[in-house]
């Protein structure tokens, strides 16, 4: 977290609402109290000719059917898509209505009201709303938007009244005003007043009157929540966003298009991602033909609020952060300003704009999780030691303040509050899941007290539960996957965590995805996929794209769930500018990617996806749209790399420098280094990584480079320039950056300074917990006994893992301990999994030197077969398949037949000097096994000449100890390492 000096603050102002609320529950009589109708929410049906699933496009029909119940009969409501409960069975108070959508791309949307069900089932309602595009061939949403309005008012409204729902309109009086009160929770960016807002809202329009004042307030309430609730693993934002839009539009109708009324629709079109209709109202609203009604009057002596968020709307969807940075005069703007600050650099995929954007709009607004949350897509370990827990730590922090303020609320709920306390000591120490089951149980009283029937107003208590439950989710899955993925930690060091952890997010459905969070995506398939199945994930969207990721890993005979994750994403993808935005970027799809630059013309993100993915319709346009864009580090960032991808070198450099100037990330200056490289300037591709060191580091950053350039000179073997490098980078504790210090402190034969690295790593990460023994066995310095002993506890679990580069570490250890047979096996499993070449290289060398030849020629034909084939991060060079021909054939040569070594040379010189160190080892064990011991001891020296830590090293330094009486035989016997290393 940047700074905590709000938190004193915040906390004063939300100890002034301790008192000034009674927990009473929601005084109704029977005679008084609304029939609840709860609508149910389904997948769309996609049985229709060209069907799609858009979700927003769902939302806008279904919550036409609510706004009818609720505005033009009176009736209270319950949604599903808002995750409140149905009923189990329908009572005179409580009745289900079921709602199914089918949407016939770019013809029409059906919705179709039932109740009941079988020889039962009782249709309600059925219609087609037109769907047409727009002239750039997009969704018309406001079309879709307009209709269902007119609907709601009508013929839904009719056919609810057909159906026996009895209740009469909200009266129209257009003197009811908003309080003022409402307006301070409006400016708000948080759920919590958001939601008490809406509640005040609807219940001022039930007992007064509708106004327009009251519409437009609406208008901003639920696109306010669309936006702070986006984050969530649901389709309730859509739910939310298509509310604020027919809201807009009731308005609109109301005012009969005045500017004021168009104004509140640009607003809700705006914050749900429909940036050119909400440009094009706000130029009709400023239109001198719109002779529309002026704007409703105001309360005496106030002003109309509407003009002051205006230049914010308009710079938003112009992503004009350049606008956005000057603060509004109106102090209940400012909240909204810093949200609108950050929307428009969210998706941009520039680390340090992001994530500096993002720390100062918290500053201003600490209770927005959904910037939380974007940032913590960031992975780098030291930005996300911050953004996993500074939402967890202000909610923890607010909850019971902020729920005191609520007026009546219930007093089971109230009386919770007492208890609930952050529980910072013992196993609840982290912030995500401090509550542990004292946040479930406010969940579950808060939901009780809005049950259907009981809680008539709206929102429901229940919803609020729900809006709790939620973020508590995202919280801990975010913060266990960062213990997991980001930080490495084995899963016995937090284990204990797990259990208030799970506690708090209570009896979510999705807890099973959750738990998904610590599994190991290449070794828990078999738990991940069935997770996942149970969860049984609906209104699938983005949200879930780090589930899916997992799930992703499910081999082929489990294709289904990852299938059914990322199709449920793509068919649910709106045509607005977040869902594009996010799409386009992870599908590299150019077709979305011309549909965001229709829906959002002045996107950034736009231009860059048109800049990669495009090269039909962006090149004739990008020096145009460098200089239109020159501050969106985003198009600079583009550009660059299409530029050096069409060799343009120059042109790449120009973008490059513009992109560090206004993102000075690693990325940035990585890229810029890499240009110089591919012009053969080494001295500016060290002084760009130099530079990048004067920058903030979000991602363990600075070690990487650091460690690039230590290795840079290592490879010169200049020790005393790289050693600097890579002792800095040894600092931050990361096992590669130690590991890189080790080795140069190895090459300096500084032993002590080098295992005590090794040990570290050793002993901290148990994936490395076998680097220990071998780097005694390959120094033959340092504490052997106790590597040996760690090695033994470790070794076992590799023969568990699923991983084949797993097996083949464990056959090298196997090899060195000098239990040749399960050497043999490990490499054999290796093998037989993969197709790993040189897994087939060691099994045959094993083979040879047992005299099974049999086994040997198989392994070395399977090299031969099947090496070409395997896929591997470094590939597979064409040298080693050589090199096991040329294998093959020696081994098949007399005893007496003069070798072809300088065939084995020209082999080696084909290749790079990683690749030439391998097969230089393999070709000493040959020579080693046959009595050619001149020649063996000649190909091991040129081996350990490289200097490296790789497996084959630390095999050709024991071997040749050996061949000079160093250490037993049976310690060095056949081996060959894997290309991985």
């Amino acid at each position: 977290m940047r700074s905590a000096s709000w938190q004193p603050f915040l906390m004063v102002a939300l100890s002034w609402a301790f008192c000034a609320h009674a927990a009473a529950a929601d005084p109704a009589s029977n005679e008084d109290t609304p029939v609840t109708i709860c609508l149910t929410a389904a997948e769309p049906d996609f049985k229709v000719p060209q069907s799609a699933g858009r979700l927003l496009v769902r939302e806008i029909a279904r919550q036409a059917v609510l706004i009818a119940a609720r505005d033009q009969l009176g009736l209270a409501t319950r949604d599903m898509t808002l995750r409140e409960t149905m009923p189990s069975t329908d009572t005179d108070r409580v009745q289900t209505i079921n709602i199914s959508t089918a949407e016939s791309a770019d013809k029409f949307v059906r919705m179709r009201l039932t109740r009941g069900s079988g020889e039962g089932l009782t249709v309600l309602y059925e219609k087609e709303i037109p769907l047409p595009l727009a002239s750039d061939k997009t969704v018309d949403y406001l079309a879709l938007v307009v209709a269902a309005e007119e609907l709601s008012r009508s013929e839904i409204a009719d056919a609810l009244r057909k159906a026996d729902f009895r209740g009469e309109a909200h009266r129209a009086d257009p003197t009811v005003t908003v309080p003022a009160s409402v307006y301070e929770q409006l400016a708000e960016m948080n759920f919590f007043s958001q939601f008490a807002a809406l509640r005040e809202l609807h219940e001022l329009q039930r007992e007064k009157g509708e106004s327009p004042e009251t519409l437009a307030a609406l208008a901003r309430a639920y696109a306010h929540l669309g936006q702070l609730t986006k984050f969530h693993w649901n389709a309730s934002h859509k739910a939310f966003h298509a509310r604020s839009l027919l809201y807009a539009q009731r308005l609109v109708e109301t005012e009969k298009k005045s500017p004021w009324s168009l104004k509140h629709r640009a607003y809700a079109a705006g914050l749900a991602g429909l940036h050119a209709t909400a440009l094009s109202d706000l130029k009709a609203a400023t239109d001198p033909a719109n002779s529309g009604a002026d704007a409703p009057p105001a309360e005496a002596g106030k002003k109309d609020r509407s003009t002051a968020w205006e230049t914010l709307l308009v710079a938003l969807c112009h992503y004009d952060a350049q606008a956005l940075r000057k603060e509004p005069a109106e102090v209940d703007l400012r909240q909204f300003a810093a949200l609108c600050r950050f929307l428009v650099v969210e998706n941009s995929n520039c680390e340090s704009l992001t994530l500096t954007a993002g720390s100062k709009a918290l500053d201003e607004i600490p209770e927005c999780y959904c910037i939380c949350d974007s940032m913590a897509r960031y992975t780098g370990v030291i930005s996300r030691h911050k953004t996993t827990v500074q939402g967890p730590l202000v909610l923890g922090q607010t909850i019971a303040a902020r729920l005191r303020q609520m007026p009546n609320l219930p007093l089971s709920v109230n009386k919770s509050l007492d208890n609930l306390a952050p529980d910072f000591g013992g196993l609840q120490s982290e912030p995500a899941w401090a509550g542990g089951a004292k946040r479930a149980t406010l969940v579950k009283r808060l939901a009780t007290a809005g049950a259907a029937g009981d809680d008539t107003r709206e929102p429901s208590w229940e919803l609020l539960a729900r809006l709790v439950e939620d973020v508590t989710l995202v919280h801990v899955y975010r913060r266990l996957e960062f213990f997991h993925d980001g930080l490495g930690l084995p899963s016995a060091s937090y284990r204990d965590q797990l259990v208030p952890a799970y506690a708090a997010v209570g009896d979510h459905p999705y807890l099973p995805l959750v738990k998904t969070a610590v599994l190991n995506p290449q070794r828990d398939v078999e738990q991940i996929v069935a997770l996942c199945e149970s969860a049984k994930p609906v209104d699938v969207e983005l949200t879930l794209y780090p589930t899916q990721r997992r799930a992703n890993y499910a081999s082929a005979a489990r294709d289904s769930i990852r299938t059914r994750l990322w199709s449920a994403m793509w068919r649910h993808t709106d045509m607005v500018a977040e869902d594009l935005e996010q799409m386009a970027y992870y599908s590299q799809n150019r077709g979305m990617a011309r549909e965001l630059f229709a829906v959002s013309p002045h996107s950034p993100q736009a231009v860059a996806l048109l800049v990669l993915y495009d090269h039909e319709f962006s090149p004739p346009k990008m020096k145009d749209w460098e200089q239109d864009y020159s501050n969106q580090p985003v198009v600079s960032k583009a550009l660059s790399i299409r530029y050096a991808q069409l060799g343009q070198f120059a042109d790449a450099e120009r973008c490059l420098k513009r992109y560090v100037e206004l993102s000075p990330d690693q990325w940035g200056y990585q890229y810029l280094a890499d240009n110089y490289w591919r012009q053969k300037q080494p001295d500016k591709w060290k002084e760009a990584l130099d530079e990048s060191l004067n920058h903030e580091d979000f991602a363990l950053s600075h070690a990487q480079t650091q460690v690039k350039l230590a290795r840079y000179f290592m490879e010169k073997k200049d020790w005393d320039q790289a050693l600097p490098y890579a002792h800095a980078a040894a600092q931050t504790g990361a096992a590669w950056a130690m590991m890189c210090a080790a080795e140069c402190y190895e090459s300096l034969q500084q032993w002590d300074e080098s295992e005590q690295l090794i040990r570290a790593t050793s002993e901290r990460y148990t994936n490395s917990a076998l680097d220990w023994y071998f780097w005694c066995r390959r120094t033959a310095h340092g504490d052997l006994e106790g590597a040996r002993t760690l090695a033994k506890q470790y070794a076992p679990q590799l023969s568990l893992s699923p991983n084949p580069y797993d097996w083949d570490h464990l056959g090298v250890y196997h090899v060195l301990a000098g239990n040749n047979e399960l050497a043999r096996k490990s490499f054999a499993r290796s093998f037989e999994s993969s197709g790993n070449p040189y897994s087939a290289l060691h099994l045959g060398l094993l083979a040879d030197a047992a005299g099974d030849t049999e086994a040997r020629d198989k392994a070395l034909m399977g090299a031969v077969d099947r090496g070409p084939q395997y896929q591997s991060p470094s590939g597979v060079q064409k040298a080693t398949i050589e090199f096991a021909k040329w294998l093959n054939n020696v081994c098949h040569l007399p005893a007496d037949a003069t070798l072809d070594v300088e065939a084995l040379n020209d082999i080696l010189k084909s290749t790079d000097a990683g690749e030439q160190a391998n097969l230089e080892y393999f070709a000493a064990r040959y020579f080693q096994d046959h009595a050619h011991q001149e020649l063996a001891r000649q190909f091991l020296e040129k081996c350990v000449a490289t200097k490296t830590t790789k497996w084959n090293c630390t095999l050709a330094n024991v071997l040749l100890r050996e061949l000079s009486a160093g250490e037993p035989a049976a310690a060095a016997a056949p081996a060959v390492p894997t290309c991985e290393n």
